[in-house]
């Protein structure tokens, strides 16, 4: 795989948590998955607008694991694609829609430009809270049926280490609505090679257990998620700028801070804001350096850290944190995080200054 292909491979791909569990009307082919998948990854979640979003035939056969182009084949599926209608679950109703309004062929660039149907928007675009990413390395890997719509449900519970769905609701999200009635066929068929492949090939892993609610036939499946270790280091970025960063710190310099706790630094920041953990963190470092009232600056920040991580792990969401010119955390984000959390918990008329107070407590002596 060239060094291009290896960036491409590493974009993110970040969706709402409503399309994550969006149900699929007609069940979408592996290939399928993985193009629209690969222009999701194109899309930053910041963006106001959708863009036209260009896939390179050649890039994308590489990374298929294809010998050569198969042009004639790539536009059936397009086709297809263009067909497909997903249900997306709102506040008030359902919402069907394409996932894409157009994919123009330039045979001479040997490109195609895709544009996103216009409803796609509140899921795709602009995301600030609810919303799942990993990296586009995951699923490119992946060549089971069902394996993709299995890894973005696990992904998305990740956090929470469990979830449960009744096997109708996962039929309906993988696009099987009529097929495999009987659990043991749906066992064999969709679950077990699913788990075997995830557990070889991407940043995470499941166990199940089958559930009867309604009488005496398995009706629901409990999965338990976790981290998958051994796949973690090679689909991870390389963290080498971000030591070499934190490094220079003035004040992790003078405290002279050991490697292993700054990898835990970036391990746990990882885990709390996914793509925006650099940001977050530095955030973090800089606010806690600002305060001159604490005396062990990096136990301040491993302990806010390992707080915010059991937070998170016990279903409650960290939003990134924003730093304003002074150097103190934005108030919103404290807002956000006080509603969620005990830890920030103040009466009902907590304001702005309250808040700041109240992070001021949090990062003072404990």
């Amino acid at each position: 795989m060239s060094k291009h292909d290896a960036d491409i491979m590493n974009n993110t791909v970040t969706k709402s948590n409503q399309l994550i569990e969006a149900n699929y009307t007609s069940q979408l082919s592996e290939r399928e998955q993985k193009i629209i998948l690969y222009i999701v990854s194109k899309v930053q979640k910041d963006d106001e607008d959708f863009q036209t979003y260009t896939l390179s035939i050649g890039q994308f056969t590489n990374m298929m694991g294809l010998k050569r182009p198969k042009y004639e084949e790539l536009k059936e599926i397009t086709k297809r694609l263009l067909s497909k209608v997903i249900e997306i679950k709102r506040e008030g109703g359902v919402l069907q829609t394409q996932w894409l309004s157009t994919a123009e062929y330039n045979e001479w660039q040997g490109t195609i430009d895709f544009t996103f149907h216009p409803k796609m928007k509140p899921f795709l675009l602009y995301l600030k809270k609810e919303f799942t990413s990993y990296k586009l390395i995951n699923i490119m890997r992946l060549s089971g049926r069902y394996s993709i719509r299995i890894y973005e449900l696990m992904k998305k519970w990740e956090r929470l280490k469990k979830t449960e769905f009744s096997i109708q609701e996962l039929r309906l999200m993988l696009g099987i609505q009529n097929k495999y009635n009987d659990y043991s066929n749906f066992r064999k068929r969709v679950l077990d090679p699913a788990k075997k492949e995830l557990d070889e090939k991407t940043d995470i892993s499941f166990d199940y257990e089958p559930l009867r609610k309604n009488g005496r036939s398995t009706s629901h499946i409990r999965f338990h998620i976790k981290k998958n270790q051994k796949n973690i280091p090679e689909l991870l970025p390389d963290e080498s700028h971000v030591i070499n960063r934190l490094r220079e710190n003035s004040m992790i310099k003078r405290e002279i801070v050991k490697e292993s706790t700054i990898h835990e630094w970036i391990t746990w920041s990882k885990e709390l804001w996914g793509e925006e953990f650099e940001q977050s963190l530095f955030s973090l470092v800089k606010h806690v350096e600002s305060k001159n009232n604490i005396n062990n600056p990096p136990g301040m920040i491993h302990v806010l850290l390992r707080d915010m991580k059991e937070e998170a792990e016990s279903g409650m969401t960290i939003p990134p944190i924003t730093l304003d010119e002074s150097n103190e955390v934005i108030p919103q984000w404290f807002e956000q995080t006080k509603e969620e959390s005990n830890v920030f918990e103040e009466p009902s008329n907590t304001t702005q200054e309250d808040l700041q107070e109240r992070i001021n407590r949090l990062t003072s002596n404990r």
